[in-house]
């Protein structure tokens, strides 16, 4: 009889197959022989299942792994394994270190690591994850590698602990057919060591709730986060290098925002599968767009700080709890002339529109100007020079701005003294905004 050909593998060849009975890539192979096989394994701890092609039970829809303890120290392998249907691993116990990298489980089924523990290391390198994936309440004592590994759907996380370092390195979450991104659901997950999210493409992913105790050493290094969202998350002090944001008017935010963007105009939207409203929603982003701006200013990235105060301001300017005072007026108004104090070249066009405006409107409301009188309304004045007019003009309300009025010139109506009133009470305002916006700019 021959041989396996699954190399490394000594068991002879399954009747007239070319592989043994536990490689055979078969769905209609003998189930019984199969897992007689399986249990002698268990009995003696060899837990070297490389390659193997897993079948149900007979009987069962889907592959029974559940309640197992996996004893020793000794390698447990399932290393390019392949399940076909639903597999269930939950509530099993590995004691030694664990290899499931480049598994697969059949299309439109899932994989199940519900409150898992692992003692030891464990490697998911490489692993294409099906449309279902749950590592829900799983227990990683040790390291967990899950390097350029590829999620074909959604994963959930929910209330697992990683209390030794974790390694996401290039892992992707694909698109389905539909064109719609997998994603990972981290609710209420505690990451107690290191993590690596470098080159990671996230997908749809929800960070909720969750608990990063040395943040710091949370690499997120050029991650695509731009479908990322962050709920009840302290992300201040993460470490982001060069990640891929969401882009909001030509500047980079949170996915959160661009959700909120794209709900209805009702006062309560479903969020994070709850019913939840706006102003409770809009206070979250706030705040995570000030823990945002406050990481970056402390590694001296000043402009994506910039982008992240404006997402911070335009929170609340949102926020139906923020008065309507600052909601209407004073909020719109700081974004109208500078941005929120991001753009000191926005603040000067507005003084110098205002410096023009206001001269070429003293022209038609009467100055007197070196003993001669300056009205264009209702006709033209004496030696009339249209431009040499406008030019002292300009200089008169520039000085007024600054509050160095010209000694030659005197209003002579009512309307010059209002616009030179307004003028330099507004132009005061532009001035202070100007300034405080180029000490942020400049004191970067």
């Amino acid at each position: 009889m021959a041989e396996c050909k699954y190399e490394g593998c000594n068991r002879k060849a399954w009747k007239k197959f070319e592989y043994c009975i536990f490689h055979e890539p078969s769905k209609d192979k003998d189930a019984d022989l199969f897992w007689n096989g399986i249990d002698r394994m268990m009995k003696k701890k060899d837990y070297n299942f490389g390659g193997f092609y897993f079948i149900p039970r007979k009987g069962e829809d889907f592959i029974d792994l559940r309640e197992i303890e996996f004893y020793g120290t000794f390698n447990i392998s399932f290393s390019k394994a392949e399940f076909y249907k639903d597999v269930a691993f939950n509530f099993c116990i590995f004691n030694g270190n664990v290899n499931f990298s480049e598994i697969k489980v059949s299309k439109d089924s899932s994989i199940s690591f519900l409150g898992v523990k692992f003692k030891k290391w464990v490697h998911f390198s490489l692993t294409d994850f099906p449309k279902l994936t749950y590592f829900t309440s799983a227990v990683f004592e040790n390291k967990a590698i899950f390097l350029g590994s590829r999620f074909q759907g959604k994963v959930f996380f929910n209330d697992s602990r990683f209390l030794e370092e974790v390694d996401f390195y290039e892992t992707k979450f694909m698109r389905d057919m539909t064109g719609k991104f997998s994603g990972a659901e981290f609710e209420r997950t505690e990451f107690i060591e290191n993590g690596y999210w470098r080159n990671a493409l996230l997908g749809e992913t929800n960070f909720d709730k969750t608990f990063f105790k040395e943040p710091k050493r949370h690499k997120f290094y050029h991650t695509d986060l731009s479908k990322v969202e962050f709920y009840d998350t302290n992300i201040e002090a993460l470490d982001f290098l060069d990640p891929v944001w969401s882009k909001i008017n030509g500047r980079k935010g949170l996915y959160n925002e661009v959700l909120i963007n794209n709900s209805n105009k009702s006062k309560e939207v479903i969020w994070n599968q709850q019913l939840r409203s706006k102003d409770e929603i809009f206070s979250e982003i706030e705040t995570l767009y000030r823990q945002l701006k406050i990481n970056y200013e402390n590694k001296r990235n000043y402009p994506d700080a910039g982008d992240f105060y404006i997402g911070e301001m335009e929170m609340r300017r949102r926020n139906p709890k923020t008065s309507r005072f600052d909601r209407w007026i004073i909020l719109p108004f700081y974004k109208c002339v500078s941005n929120y104090g991001e753009d000191y070249k926005r603040t000067l066009y507005w003084i110098g529109g205002l410096i023009l405006l206001s001269a070429y409107s003293l022209m038609f409301t009467g100055m007197k100007v070196k003993e001669r009188i300056i009205d264009y309304y209702p006709s033209l004045p004496q030696n009339p020079n249209g431009l040499k007019d406008f030019g002292e003009l300009v200089n008169i309300v520039a000085r007024s701005i600054i509050l160095q009025p010209s000694a030659f010139a005197e209003s002579t109506s009512l309307g010059s003294r209002i616009i030179l009133t307004f003028t330099t009470i507004f132009g005061i305002l532009l001035i202070a905004l100007f300034t405080l916006a180029l000490r942020r700019r400049f004191r970067r």
